[in-house]
């Protein structure tokens, strides 16, 4: 007798409606994930063109110590310092997106001797090291996000390699992990 009990428990739970109210949770969570699969199909896998160029990085950069150069010394903004290493990593360019890691820091820190700061040289000595160590691991994340977005676009659908118009859709990223 306890056995039907609470068999019939359990299909009254199961009839209940709070079991509705998981299928209808696991129903959303299906269609947020349908949408943001939708989303990430029509991210663009490289940035334009004009933003590939080694000379636009360096040249942000550049523009980018300019304006660290003309700021107070108390009011620094280190991340902005990521945006050329971010757009290199993003177009599947490591070596270069590493080399801007490691160089930036230190130029910045060479061509700062300009700028008197109110603490002693070791103190920029170390957060040059700490720039370099935070940028070497985005530039590390970033490619490896972008050449996983690439694979992934390319098991969805392998004609992105033919050339369109004479060039290909995939950046160069994607040729290179065939």
């Amino acid at each position: 007798m306890p056995l039907t009990t609470v068999s019939r428990s359990a299909a009254t739970v199961q009839n209940s409606g709070a079991m509705r109210l998981y299928e209808k949770g696991r129903a959303t969570v299906r269609r947020w994930a349908r949408k943001l699969d939708q989303q990430l199909t029509c991210l663009p896998l490289a940035p334009p063109q004009v933003l590939r160029w080694p000379s636009v990085w360096v040249g942000l950069g550049l523009a980018i110590f300019v304006l660290h150069v003309m700021m107070p010394p108390a009011l620094q903004v280190p991340l902005l310092f990521l945006l050329p290493v971010l757009l290199s990593a993003w177009s599947g360019a490591l070596a270069w997106s590493l080399a801007i890691a490691l160089v930036f820091p230190w130029t910045r820190l060479v061509l700062g001797a300009v700028m008197v700061y109110p603490w002693p040289a070791w103190v920029e000595v170390l957060n040059a090291l700490e720039r370099n160590l935070v940028m070497g691991v985005a530039a590390l994340l970033i490619t490896a996000v972008q050449r996983q977005a690439v694979r992934l676009a390319l098991e969805r659908d392998p004609r992105l390699l033919r050339p369109m118009q004479g060039r290909h859709v995939l950046p160069r990223i994607a040729r290179s992990l065939l």
